[in-house]
């Protein structure tokens, strides 16, 4: 773990003893855990399961991936300027947290949104006024 976050963990994260129940691996970077022992959280985020309108700003909190040049490159079409890559590694940077913001573009059972993400950020939560709307697994990204 200590790799994901480039180094040792700060002092001031609190660890919690977990263990793993179950990954999607091969296919699918996901995990879930279950807390060893007694634990309760401080605060948490409500999920409000009202669907999203056209005009919502929402929020996206996820840990890009291990990503390169050439998934930024087959990301977009037509030729790339070197800055591009530069601009998306300093905007995304790998394995760190980021928090990017933009609009519903359609809302309904399948909302569209215009937000930037990137690899490994699949299943971030998708957050409106503080409360989780969803994942952005269960959203479709707007062209």
């Amino acid at each position: 773990m200590e790799s994901l976050f480039n180094g040792s963990l700060p002092s001031t994260w609190e660890t919690i003893e977990c263990k793993c129940l179950g990954t999607g691996l091969p296919d699918v970077d996901i995990a879930v855990l279950e807390v060893v022992g007694m634990y309760k959280a401080e605060g948490h985020l409500e999920i409000d399961e009202r669907g999203l309108k056209p005009d919502d700003f929402v929020d996206i909190l996820g840990y890009p991936g291990n990503y390169d040049e050439r998934y930024v490159h087959n990301m977009h079409s037509g030729p790339l300027d070197l800055d591009l890559f530069d601009d998306v590694f300093a905007l995304f940077p790998r394995c760190q947290l980021v928090v990017t913001h933009g609009p519903v573009v359609q809302g309904g059972i399948m909302p569209t949104y215009r937000i930037s993400t990137v690899r490994g950020m699949s299943g971030s939560p998708v957050i409106l006024d503080g409360k989780v709307k969803g994942n952005i697994s269960q959203f479709v990204q707007a062209m």
